[in-house]
């Protein structure tokens, strides 16, 4: 299985996110953790354009 976590400190406060292929269903969960007030959404806005990219995706 592989998987792909990224860490950052800095704008986003101590956070990371987690795609991950499922073990058991055709999906790939992206977990997002942060320790700031509004971090996770700082991470989503990063993330969205990259995402976007690929119109399969419901994102």
């Amino acid at each position: 299985m592989k998987a792909f976590v990224y860490k950052q400190v800095g704008k986003y406060g101590s956070g990371w996110f987690l795609l991950r292929m499922s073990l058991h269903e055709p999906v790939m969960p992206l977990n997002i953790e942060s320790d700031t007030k509004g971090g996770i959404d700082l991470i989503l806005t990063d993330l969205r354009p990259f995402f976007e990219g690929y119109k399969a995706l419901k994102f």
